[in-house]
């Protein structure tokens, strides 16, 4: 009997980097590109699903863009690992 090894499911939720909205300069960038976004929706007329979509994709478009993703820290996990 032959066993296969299992794939490891990867985490579809993504993590931004909200750290930097401390800094006011990033703060503002947020704020006007997500304001410009929001100004191109408002022109369309669709379906709640498809507005639904759009608005998601504007936000998440808009703290790719600005925020970036954050970066796991895996060693300090490891460190936690051996301590107990």
């Amino acid at each position: 009997m032959r066993l296969s090894a299992r794939k490891k499911q990867r985490n579809p939720r993504v993590k931004f980097n909200v750290h930097k909205l401390r800094d006011q300069a990033v703060k503002q960038e947020f704020k006007i590109s997500l304001s410009n976004r929001f100004e191109a929706l408002q022109t369309e007329e669709e379906t709640i699903e498809n507005t639904w979509t759009t608005l998601i994709k504007a936000v998440v478009g808009t703290c790719e863009e600005v925020l970036g993703r954050t970066v796991p820290n895996k060693k300090a996990m490891d460190k936690r690992r051996h301590l107990e």
